[in-house]
């Protein structure tokens, strides 16, 4: 009875520091993609106060889509591949209202940069062996 009552508290435990650490989550992504933008744009102080309420938007936007999305995560992705770049042409837009052009043309080369790692658009939801994957696991065809 003891140990059913350890392992309870230690699942509780559990849970209230994993709802904790999703909750901040969003403001430690903020964070990190202001650090990495000061660093690669030699970002002012001005500039830095400027762009976390923009970055945190972004954020924001793209997270409520895909969690209102979840169930098609796997099945549309055109659509949702269509929307987050929708939300990347609005941060851009909003950013360079903030950063020099000299600034904007190096984030948009960066983010070019990343999007050509996958330009051949590869699709892994679909298996090697026809399985896809879906948001409750793999779907297996033997």
């Amino acid at each position: 009875m003891y140990k059913m009552f350890n392992a309870f508290i230690f699942l509780v435990v559990l849970l209230i520091l994993s709802f904790h650490v999703y909750a901040d989550t969003s403001a430690s992504n903020v964070h990190g993609v202001v650090t990495k933008m000061t660093k690669d744009l030699k970002l002012d102080d001005a500039q830095i106060i400027a762009v976390g309420p923009i970055v945190q938007k972004s954020i924001v936007k793209r997270k409520a889509y895909l969690d209102s999305n979840s169930d098609a995560m796997f099945s549309n992705k055109k659509e949702i591949k269509a929307a987050m770049l929708k939300f990347r042409d609005e941060e851009e837009a909003e950013l360079s209202k903030v950063l020099t052009p000299a600034q904007m043309s190096k984030l948009i080369a960066k983010r070019q940069l990343r999007d050509t790692m996958n330009k051949d658009n590869v699709d892994f939801s679909e298996g090697l062996d026809g399985g896809t994957m879906t948001m409750q696991g793999p779907k297996m065809q033997f």
